[in-house]
């Protein structure tokens, strides 16, 4: 491991857990060049997807992240030998599995049941809830033993086994389009307007720390947000600012802002 880009790493962190998994992703670069062959991580929450993906840049590597489908929240990074190294669905380190239950279950019972067998958070991806049937994204080394031994969720009877990629059922994403004008591209600012709240009830927010700016928690009102940005408020859900165009008569910036439903 190069010593210049472990202290590189090291300076891009946040924490001591960030540091952990940049050391991480600088091993598996060196074994993915070494054996000249796909290595991954575990799954990843959306933060640390973001500081991966610098890292990545950093060590110019060629990497992907996946989830199991479009969209999906917890990823997993996988890095490639090669730009156009065609990855095989065989060589992804997780599989989905099909979880079905006569009366509908929520997300946190599903979850509750996986752990409780003993798995690590980070071994299990998103999970995509329907009214009798759930899939799960799971690492491959502990899937066979996840379908073996869970049996129950809460206290239902349930039914599991692994199904391809292309049978997963994803729900159908809902968004509600803003196109409104802003006195500028401050967080609170564009808070306010994506979640209809007041200026002063959006800063109050920022400054209690219960805001994310693309995964980060931001304390900070004034903090410029511009184009693709995600924001997160706690109890309200996800904002993006799609697209600035330009300014009105008024001197007010026009913004388009997705909203998920």
């Amino acid at each position: 491991m190069s010593k210049e880009k472990q202290k590189k790493t090291e300076l891009l962190s946040h924490n001591k857990e960030e540091a952990l998994l940049g050391r991480r992703m600088l091993d598996l670069d060196t074994l993915c060049q070494k054996k000249h062959c796909p290595t991954s991580t575990f799954f990843l929450t959306e933060p640390e997807q973001m500081y991966c993906e610098t890292v990545f840049h950093l060590l110019d590597s060629h990497c992907r992240l996946l989830g199991g489908y479009d969209g999906a929240e917890r990823c997993v990074a996988i890095l490639l030998p090669e730009e156009n190294y065609l990855l095989e669905d065989e060589e992804i380190p997780f599989v989905p599995l099909k979880i079905e239950y006569p009366v509908q279950v929520g997300h946190r019972d599903i979850l509750g049941s996986i752990l409780g067998l003993g798995v690590e958070r980070n071994a299990v991806g998103d999970i995509l809830v329907f009214k009798s049937e759930c899939y799960v994204f799971i690492m491959k080394d502990i899937a066979h033993y996840v379908e073996q031994t869970l049996v129950k969720v809460g206290r239902q009877n349930i039914s599991i086994k692994e199904v391809g990629f292309d049978e997963v059922c994803v729900p159908e994403v809902k968004t509600e389009e803003i196109n409104t004008t802003v006195a500028s591209l401050r967080l609170d600012c564009i808070i306010a307007e994506g979640f209809r709240l007041s200026r002063e009830t959006a800063k109050a927010a920022v400054e209690k720390q219960i805001v994310q700016l693309n995964h980060r928690i931001i304390g900070t009102p004034s903090q410029n947000v511009k184009e693709n940005d995600v924001i997160s408020l706690r109890g309200k859900g996800k904002i993006i600012l799609e697209s600035v165009s330009g300014e009105s008569k008024k001197g007010r910036i026009w913004v388009k802002i997705l909203r998920y439903i």
